[in-house]
């Protein structure tokens, strides 16, 4: 930059311009310069307060140029001309998340569009970023001429050979916030040129999610002029997430993915239900999502021993009165799953028998999370869920890290604290109570877990001489508890189902947690570092403010005191 004045400009006296092509750069001035540059926009704002008003209109061209100049002036001294381009870089990362975002003609969201227009500067940075321009969230269905196909097609260039991540959907705006789901012959009489986009580009495909209806997903194959753009046999070899969802009601196991059974490289599945022909055509996966249940353990069974890869399995639904009635298999063999070491299994109501746990030995098990409702769990399902979790963990002799419970699956506090007796090395633990008469969270259960050298919670292993603790590495705990209001058909009394907080025994557990004895024999017990409290409330109005004001006058209380001497601490509490 040139030496610029630093005063005595006379009204007369134009005042330097700054180049566009120093604007366009990413000069960054000296502080010598910075300090010339301020005089001089001090000058220019104090000739422009010098305007009269009166007699603004024969000077509006004058007062134009100031007003560019000063603009001018702004831009170079700016403090976002000082930022390295790195962390623009990481802003811009952070401001595209989640990337475009086109749910019909007037729902746009496209913010890598919007930071490339802010300045040239800008513009030269985000086109060098391919990464920004690579994330797609998408409704094909569009009305014809819509602008939406160009800001795809824009954004697609833009990528350049980027890996795209993807989701891709086909709904119809019915009004008031309504969407719908259209069926393939209505995607087939509609324009196609935002989907026809997309597939030619499937050789970048890198993480995809398709929630389309089921004739659209079931015919992905090249007799369907849909997925015709993709050719006989599409190159998929980068795609290695894949996330199907469709309509239960419609559902097919049979179901033939053409398309998505060539992609070689897959390695994560997240699917509505199990897919006997998309599962084995992709033996390799190391993580699997279904939203369903396994009920039969043949299939539970064909599903290790297809997948031996497997490392992460999450089985999740809703089950209901007219789900089937399976019973025990007593020759079922127990089938080794080397490489797991995360599962996970959330459903709720139902009666199911707990056949997965029973068939399975998980050497390689750090994670365990079994969410279920109690609502409809039989005696015999609780019963037998303990027993075989029990078994379970003692024949796979696996080192938890995690482990997420529900009282549900416990009759008793006993059978609870018999259970985590084989988990020592679990450092974060939650257990989700139900607020109906549980008698899994009791005193029994607190005082348990507690670290008291004197007090009778020592458990005594058949396998050791010496008394040990429970979980004696636990660094983090929750406890997360749902209620319900009572329905007129319920014979429960809305009083009785409020959570009971033993709050005298749940906070001596914790602050004995906070300062172990580690005087003890056995290993160095770790301290707590966190405790999450989330409570979700229904019942009446008066039942809450009263269970309210118990809960923030006797525990509240005594846990913000030890969040004061550095325990990390969430109290959530939701009315419904």
């Amino acid at each position: 930059m040139q030496q610029t004045p630093t005063g005595g400009v006379s009204e007369e006296e134009p005042f330097p311009p700054v180049t566009a092509e120093l604007l366009s750069s990413s000069y960054i001035p000296s502080e010598v310069e910075v300090s010339q540059i301020q005089l001089l926009l001090k000058a220019v704002e104090l000739r422009l307060d010098g305007f009269n008003v009166e007699k603004l209109s024969t000077v509006q061209k004058q007062r134009d140029n100031l007003q560019d100049v000063r603009d001018q002036y702004r831009a170079v001294v700016s403090p976002t001309r000082r930022l390295p381009v790195e962390i623009l870089l990481q802003i811009f990362f952070l401001a595209c998340v989640p990337g475009l975002s086109l749910v019909g003609d007037e729902e746009v969201m496209a913010p890598a569009l919007d930071i490339s227009q802010i300045c040239s500067f800008w513009r030269q940075i985000a086109l060098g970023c391919t990464e920004i321009w690579s994330n797609l969230s998408v409704n094909i269905f569009c009305g014809p001429g819509s602008r939406n196909a160009q800001v795809v097609d824009l954004y697609l260039l833009n990528s350049q050979s980027s890996p795209l991540r993807l989701h891709i959907t086909a709904q119809r705006d019915l009004g008031d916030d309504d969407w719908r789901w259209v069926s393939r012959e209505d995607l087939i009489r509609s324009d196609r040129t935002i989907l026809n986009s997309l597939l030619k580009e499937a050789h970048r495909w890198s993480t995809v999610s398709f929630e389309l209806f089921n004739d659209i997903l079931f015919s992905a194959g090249p007799s369907c002029e849909i997925w015709e753009p993709l050719g006989e046999h599409p190159e998929l070899q980068c795609l290695t997430s894949l996330f199907v969802v469709w309509d239960t009601e419609y559902d097919d196991p049979d179901a033939d993915y053409h398309f998505f059974m060539q992609a070689p490289n897959l390695q994560s599945l997240e699917a509505t239900s199990l897919q006997y022909n998309l599962i084995a055509s992709h033996s390799n996966l190391q993580s699997l999502k279904l939203d369903q249940p396994i009920w039969f353990p043949p299939d539970a069974i064909w599903l290790f021993r297809t997948c031996t890869s497997l490392k992460d399995i999450q089985f999740s639904g809703d089950l209901n009165d007219e789900d089937p009635e399976v019973e025990d298999d007593p020759i079922l063999t127990p089938i080794s799953c080397d490489e797991l070491d995360s599962l996970r299994y959330l459903y709720y109501g139902g009666n199911v028998t707990p056949l997965l746990i029973s068939i399975l030995i998980l050497p390689s098990l750090t994670i365990l999370d079994l969410t279920v409702s109690q609502s409809n769990l039989t005696l015999r399902t609780r019963h037998s869920m303990s027993q075989e979790l029990r078994q379970m963990l003692q024949r796979s002799g696996c080192q938890l890290s995690v482990l997420r419970l529900s009282d549900a699956l416990f009759l008793s506090a006993k059978d609870l604290i018999e259970l985590i007796a084989l988990t020592p090395t679990v450092v974060d633990f939650t257990i989700c109570p139900d607020m109906e008469d549980s008698e899994v969270f009791t005193k029994n259960l607190f005082q348990s877990l507690s670290f008291n050298l004197d007090s009778n919670v020592l458990m005594t292993s058949r396998s050791l001489t010496n008394p040990f603790m429970l979980l004696p590495r636990l660094k983090c705990f929750s406890l997360v508890t749902h209620h319900h209001s009572a329905t007129q058909n319920s014979t429960r009394q809305t009083d009785s189902s409020l959570p009971h907080l033993d709050s005298e025994n749940i906070y001596t557990m914790i602050h004995s947690r906070r300062y172990p004895p580690n005087d003890n024999a056995n290993d160095v017990l770790e301290k707590l570092e966190q405790f999450h409290l989330s409570v979700y409330l229904g019942s009446t109005q008066a039942r809450r403010r009263t269970w309210l004001d118990t809960f923030s006058s006797s525990l509240e209380p005594h846990l913000r005191g030890l969040e004061r001497e550095g325990l990390e601490l969430t109290l959530k509490v939701q009315i419904w």
